[in-house]
């Protein structure tokens, strides 16, 4: 292996220029520092076949487009870009900020066995609260506790998240409240806090269409996003059940992808959140089916084949279900995670605390639920699971797209869950995801 050429990076402009005063030399693998290093000798280097299919499904990109040749976003032109130490989740800042009574969830990122208790006690507490006013949990304290434990249990792997470090968690902390509000009404929650950036290789390279970051008006003068960037969200998921809506538009919205666009015949796919939904196991947030456009990211081939992107703020969202249109195992939830199980795996929750489970799969095909039909928001009730939506596919041609092709759905949009009555639901015209300073995500 020889280099041939090598890049200077001009801090002061934020781009890369040629040194030409390089000649080609060898490199040699330092095993030491797992990096490839200039050498007086090169180390021979063996391609091998991995087996893995890494293209991009067709379902994915219906009209086959090629990969556009738009230049790049410059990710350190994007305001605020932390360093990982720096960052607002990292150090002690979170333990700086909290209510005294929910300090001991979060004593240490990741999963402990000291926060796991604590955790596991704040929700038995909460379980007993509920009941004495007549309230409950919407799922067992179990659900709950195995969602945090995959949510704590997902360690970077992959070195492709601008400044993110291999082995750090991609959700540091995860604690229960257990609030009342000036009618003293409990309204107990769920709070993650997350980097949303995705535990492997999220492959933005191979994305044919990515959206647009910035220059003209027209999308093929515009850069277009390519990088993973650390997020900083705090996430209140109502662990009460509020019940479901009797009609789509029950659920009082702030804003929707129809009436951003002017459109007024109301569905599922477009009576939504004009961003995030909800938010995956992996701690990534979970968008609509459809973009700000009402085209499926699908339709768009803006999406890599885990069906994950990132948007002008360069954080990473899922949009489609990677595993129903690949089966690569390398997808947020994959087929080794039916082995054993009599019920499709926990991958998510919704903002309107309805939980998230994987596709069925035929090859296991006596799962508990596997006969009871889908309902138009993309869940069902069966035995003793409660109300909760499930990923699927559907034909295109559910949302009016002409061509043929299948949608692997995630999440369709609207939410079934009640949000009307849950506190500080709503920042602006969009769900209250970001730095939340409310005494119900636990500030002091």
């Amino acid at each position: 292996m020889t280099a041939a050429k090598r890049y200077v990076f001009k801090k002061e402009e934020k781009s890369y220029a040629e040194d030409k005063s390089f000649s080609s030399s060898a490199v040699s693998y330092d095993s030491a520092s797992s990096s490839f290093k200039l050498s007086s000798s090169a180390s021979k280097i063996t391609i091998y076949d991995s087996g893995f299919n890494f293209s991009v499904p067709r379902d994915f990109n219906p009209d086959r487009s090629k990969i556009v040749p738009n230049a790049r976003v410059v990710w350190e032109n994007v305001p605020r870009v932390e360093s990982f130490s720096m960052h607002r989740l990292s150090g002690d800042k979170m333990q700086r900020d909290i209510n005294s009574k929910y300090l001991p969830q979060v004593q240490v990122a990741g999963n402990d066995s000291g926060t796991r208790a604590a955790a596991e006690k704040m929700l038995k507490q909460i379980t007993s609260d509920l009941a004495d006013s007549g309230e409950s949990l919407r799922y067992s304290p179990e659900v709950y506790l195995a969602f945090r434990n995959g949510l704590l249990n997902t360690k970077l792997k992959g070195a492709t998240t601008v400044n993110g470090l291999i082995e750090q968690n991609t959700v540091p902390y995860v604690f229960f409240t257990n609030e009342t509000d000036g009618s003293d009404v409990r309204h107990p929650f769920m709070v993650l806090t997350t980097y949303s950036i995705a535990d492997k290789p999220n492959r933005l390279l191979d994305v044919p269409a990515p959206p647009g970051g910035s220059g003209g008006r027209g999308y093929g003068s515009q850069k277009v996003t390519r990088d993973a960037l650390l997020q900083t969200y705090m996430i209140k998921l109502p662990l009460k059940n509020y019940g479901n809506v009797s009609s789509l538009d029950e659920n009082e919205m702030e804003e929707t992808l129809a009436s951003d666009v002017g459109e007024t015949q109301l569905n599922v796919y477009n009576y939504a959140s004009i961003s995030s939904i909800g938010v995956a196991v992996d701690g990534v947030m979970i968008y609509p089916l459809l973009n700000n456009t009402l085209v499926s990211a699908q339709q768009k081939a803006e999406i890599t084949n885990t069906g994950i992107h990132v948007g002008r703020g360069m954080g990473l969202h899922w949009h489609a279900d990677g595993h129903s249109a690949t089966g690569n195992g390398l997808n947020l939830y994959n087929l080794a995670d039916y082995a054993g199980k009599s019920h499709p795996p926990l991958i998510g929750f919704g903002f309107d605390g309805i939980a998230l489970f994987g596709k069925y799969e035929t090859a296991y095909h006596d799962m508990d639920g596997v006969h009871d039909l889908l309902d138009s928001f993309g869940g069902h009730a069966h035995d003793n699971y409660g109300y909760h939506y499930h990923a699927h596919s559907a034909p295109s041609s559910v949302i009016g797209d002409s061509r043929d092709y299948t949608l692997h759905i995630l999440m369709k949009g609207a939410w079934i869950g009640k949000i009307n009555a849950i506190p500080e639901f709503w920042r602006g015209d969009a769900p209250n995801v970001a730095g939340q300073h409310n005494r119900y995500a636990g500030d002091r």
